[in-house]
C-alpha cells in the first residue's frame, strides 16, 4: 500500500506521452510544454525536504495520508482544466501532494524491515517505484488514445483513493518508537544536512552526482516521445511501450542492486552504474528513422538498468550517512536531487534543442532533418557533460574508491 500510494510520482511519466497531444490542444510551441513539468517539479522539489522533516516530527504515515488526499484533488483539477494556466495551477497542487507523499514513503518502508536489510528494502521500494514508471508510459499512451490528454490524470484517481482507504487498516504507528524516545533531536532538514556536510564533504559531491545523472537521463522521457511520434510515426501507445521498456530496465536494475553490493562496495557500484547509464544515453544520439529495433531497445533497456542500480546504491549511501531520526529527510533528499536534475534538464535540453533548429525558416525547423540535428546535439552534449563530472569526481579522495574515507 505504501508503494501504491508513492506511485503518485512515477506514474506521472504517463504525462510525458501526452506532451504532443497537450502541445496541440493548447496551441503551444515545443518549449512551452516544459512548464507542465516545471510547475510540478518546482513545487514538488521545493517542499520535499520540508515535508520530510515534518514527517520526522509528527509521523510519516500522517503526512503520507495528507498527500494522498490532496493528490486526488490535484488530478481532478488537472483533468478538468479548460485552459493551460489552470492546468499549470493543478500541476502545482499535484507537486505539493507528491512532496507530502513521496517524502515519507522511504521512511515508512525502512520501518518495516531490520536495519541489516536496508539495502534490500530500498531496492524493493526502488523496484516497485520503477515498475510504476514502466507501467506509466503504457498507460499514458493507452489513456491518451482513448480519452485525450486528460486521460493521464483520470486513471490515477481511483488508484490513489484505494491506497488512502487501505492505509486506514495498516497497523503502523505514526512514529518510530526508537525515534520518539530520543530527547532533544533536531529534526530540521537544513541543520541535519549542514552537520553531515561539515563532517564529510564527500556527502555533498555524492548528491551532486545524483543531480548530474538525473539531469542527463531526463533527455530520454523529454525527447524520445517526440522522436517516436514525429520521426517514426508511431502511435501514443507504441511510444508508451517503448518508454516502458526503459523503465523496465530500471525495475531490473533496482532488483539486482543488492546482489552487486554484496560483492562490491556500494560506492563503486554507484560509480560504475552511473557510467553505464550515461553511455546508454549517448547511444540514443545514433538513432534514426532506419535504426534497428535492437539498437533502440538496447539503448533504453541498458539506460534503465544502469539507472536502477545507481538509484538504489545512491539511496543506500544517503540513508547510511544520516541519523536514524532523519529518515524522512534522507528519503526526501534522494528525491530532491532527482527533481532538481529534471527541472534543470527541462530548461537546458529544450533550450539546446530549440537553438539548434534553423532560425530563418519556420518550415525548415519542422523538417525531419532539423529535428534530428537538435535531437542528436542534446543526446551527445548531455552525457558528455555528465561524464566530465564523473571523471572529476573520481579525483575526490574517499568519494568512490577509498574505503577508509568512504561514506
Amino acid at each position: 500500500m505504501i508503494c501504491l500510494g508513492a506511485s503518485i510520482a512515477p506514474l506521472d511519466f504517463s504525462v510525458n506521452i501526452a506532451f504532443p497531444a497537450m502541445t496541440q490542444a493548447f496551441s503551444l510551441d515545443t518549449q512551452g510544454i516544459r512548464w507542465v513539468a516545471i510547475c510540478y517539479m518546482l513545487s514538488y522539489g521545493g517542499l520535499m525536504l520540508l515535508f520530510g522533516s515534518v514527517g520526522d516530527r509528527i509521523g510519516h504515515l500522517r503526512v503520507f495520508r495528507w498527500g494522498l488526499m490532496l493528490g486526488a484533488v490535484a488530478f481532478l483539477l488537472c483533468a478538468l482544466a479548460p485552459s493551460f494556466p489552470i492546468l499549470l495551477a493543478g500541476r502545482v497542487v499535484q507537486g505539493v501532494a507528491t512532496a507530502l507523499t513521496v517524502s515519507c514513503a522511504p521512511a515508512l518502508v525502512l520501518r518495516l524491515f531490520a536495519d541489516h536489510r536496508r539495502t534490500w528494502a530500498l531496492s524493493r521500494f526502488g523496484a516497485y517505484f520503477a515498475l510504476a514508471a514502466a507501467i506509466a508510459p503504457v498507460m499514458g499512451g493507452l489513456m491518451t488514445g482513448l480519452m485525450g490528454w486528460p486521460g493521464v490524470y483520470w486513471f490515477r484517481i481511483p488508484l490513489i483513493l484505494f491506497a488512502w482507504f487501505s492505509l486506514r487498516y495498516v497497523d503502523l504507528p505514526e512514529k518510530d518508537e526508537a525515534d520518539k524516545s530520543q530527547e532533544g533531536v533536531n529534526f530540521s532538514a537544513w541543520s541535519v544536512l549542514s552537520q553531515v556536510i561539515s563532517q564529510n564533504n564527500n556527502f555533498f559531491w555524492l548528491n551532486v552526482s545524483s543531480f548530474v545523472v538525473q539531469w542527463s537521463v531526463f533527455t530520454v522521457p523529454l525527447l524520445v516521445p517526440y522522436f517516436c511520434v514525429q520521426q517514426l510515426g508511431w502511435s501514443y501507445l507504441q511510444c508508451g511501450f517503448l518508454l516502458g521498456l526503459w523503465a523496465s530496465g530500471t525495475v531490473a536494475g533496482s532488483f539486482l542492486a543488492p546482489r552487486f553490493t554484496q560483492t562490491i562496495r556500494v560506492e563503486i557500484v554507484a560509480y560504475l552504474s552511473a557510467w553505464i547509464t550515461l553511455l546508454a544515453v549517448c547511444s540514443i544520439a545514433f538513432w534514426s528513422q532506419d535504426a534497428s529495433s535492437a539498437l533502440i531497445g538496447g539503448s533504453l533497456l541498458t539506460c534503465g538498468l544502469g539507472l536502477g542500480v545507481y538509484q538504489v546504491a545512491y539511496a543506500d549511501m544517503v540513508v547510511a550517512a544520516l541519523p536514524r531520526s532523519s529518515r524522512g529527510v534522507a528519503g526526501s533528499l534522494t528525491q530532491v536531487t532527482r527533481t532538481i536534475g529534471v527541472i534543470t534538464g527541462a530548461f537546458t535540453w529544450l533550450w539546446i534543442f530549440a537553438h539548434m533548429l534553423p532560425a530563418t525558416n519556420e518550415a525548415a525547423s519542422l523538417s525531419p532533418e532539423a529535428f534530428m540535428l537538435g535531437y542528436r546535439a542534446v543526446f551527445l552534449i548531455s552525457p558528455a557533460i555528465a561524464a566530465a563530472f564523473l571523471l572529476l569526481s573520481a579525483l575526490k579522495p574517499g568519494l568512490w574508491f577509498k574505503k577508509e574515507a568512504g561514506l
